[in-house]
């Protein structure tokens, strides 16, 4: 029995010391393994590129196409008016200001106007849809030219062609009517100005898409559909 025992005790020790051995090389054959976050490759935010590449050039654009119309229409206007006509002034102001409003109406409409009719028309490819799919996708760009460029330059120089107005309504005046004439013009001048973009912003919500469509129409024109 003693023998016996003695081999029992044998054998757990050596089990013992084999499972201690089997622990340690399982210690040894797996070292503790760095985290991969320090040596993967950090991934660039292509976004930011993207974002820092991309400048926004279109107020410096605002900025030379309404410096190019004042003077092109500031030239047009001094050769027509090299001498002083009281009725060519009331006409070119005339003009003027119905051009303004026009390009205020396309730009309110462009912002007011949703584009799903225009898919459908541009899938049966109806002239002029695809040219009004474009008109909406620049709804922003198309806005500042008709409202900010065009329309801001053109009353600027309406008001500039009352000073001719003035010119001849004050070879009569005097005293009092010599200060209240230009005033009186210049006030009736912004006044037209103001309230019939006033009138027409109603008109251009209500039927946004009727004059997107109309544009796009007469933009197929002169270029493809």
């Amino acid at each position: 029995m003693k023998s016996e025992n003695l081999k029992l005790k044998n054998e757990e020790q050596t089990y013992i010391v084999d499972d201690d051995i089997k622990e340690e090389e399982v210690i040894v054959s797996q070292p503790k393994q760095a985290p991969l976050e320090k040596y993967a490759p950090k991934k660039k935010d292509k976004r930011r590129k993207k974002k820092k590449s991309k400048r926004n050039f279109w107020p410096i654009v605002v900025f030379v196409a309404a410096f190019v119309l004042m003077v092109a229409f500031s030239l047009g206007a001094e050769l027509a008016l090299s001498r002083p006509n009281l009725a060519i002034a009331l006409v070119l102001i005339f003009v003027f200001l119905l051009i303004s409003i026009v390009f205020d109406i396309i730009g309110v409409a462009v912002t007011k106007c949703d584009d799903a009719a225009f898919f459908a028309m541009a899938s049966r490819r109806v002239r002029g849809a695809k040219k009004c799919l474009f008109l909406l996708r620049n709804a922003d760009r198309v806005n500042s030219v008709c409202c900010d460029i065009i329309g801001e330059v053109l009353s600027i120089l309406s008001g500039a062609l009352s000073v001719v107005i003035v010119y001849f309504m004050l070879r009569s005046a005097e005293g009092f009517w010599e200060i209240m004439i230009p005033v009186l013009i210049a006030a009736t001048i912004a006044s037209l100005t103001a309230g019939g973009k006033a009138f027409t912003k109603t008109i251009a919500i209500r039927n946004a898409q009727k004059i997107v469509f109309a544009v796009g129409k007469i933009m197929s024109i002169f270029g493809k559909n």
